[in-house]
């Protein structure tokens, strides 16, 4: 009997051990979530700001103009297609562990160098463009090892309408902000 209370203990202390030595591990960090080919699986404008002909209205007043103006439509329309024209369909992105990346949109590979912040809640990558933004902060709205969800917000001081051919819009855009959401997963 009393060998079998040994065992028993020697059993459960054992057992409390491998338990504790599994709760000492740590939770990757953001960053070693972030290593790795991400795939783009949706991108969505969230909500956009616009100066119009002196006017400044929000994504909601733009819509109910639209119907009376179809010209309005038109910057609707074009902001709506933002984030198909920022990472169209099978565009990936890999990160790589020595702080740099490799976009591919299927028309265009662009590598360059990528940070998290301190607080790892941005991811800032450096485009190398010279027309554009020198330079892209995303939001890491959520994160896990398979799916990573990115807000980018970008105003006139990020992207030159003129440059991106706003020239083709009917009405001239004086100021704008738009937020998008773009969602990948983990290849």
């Amino acid at each position: 009997m009393n060998l079998l209370t040994n065992r028993v203990s020697l059993l459960l202390f054992g057992a409390l051990l491998t338990l504790a030595a599994c709760s000492d591990e740590e939770d990757p960090s953001r960053r070693d979530l972030l290593i790795g080919t991400w795939e783009i699986q949706s991108g969505e404008l969230v909500d956009y700001q616009v100066t119009i002909e002196g006017a400044t209205l929000d994504r909601s007043a733009v819509q109910g103009l639209a119907v009376l103006n179809p010209d309005i439509a038109s910057v609707d329309q074009a902001i709506a297609e933002g984030a198909d024209v920022l990472f169209p369909s099978g565009t990936t992105i890999v990160f790589n562990d020595n702080g740099q990346y490799t976009l591919n949109d299927l028309s265009d590979i662009i590598e360059n160098s990528w940070t998290l912040s301190d607080d790892e809640q941005q991811v800032t990558v450096q485009t190398g463009s010279t027309v554009g933004p020198s330079q892209l902060v995303f939001e890491l709205e959520e994160l896990t090892s398979q799916q990573v969800s990115f807000i980018l917000d970008l105003d006139e001081t990020a992207i030159d309408l003129e440059n991106q051919g706003a020239d083709d819009l009917p009405l001239e855009v004086d100021d704008f902000s738009i937020q998008y959401r773009f969602n990948f997963s983990k290849q």
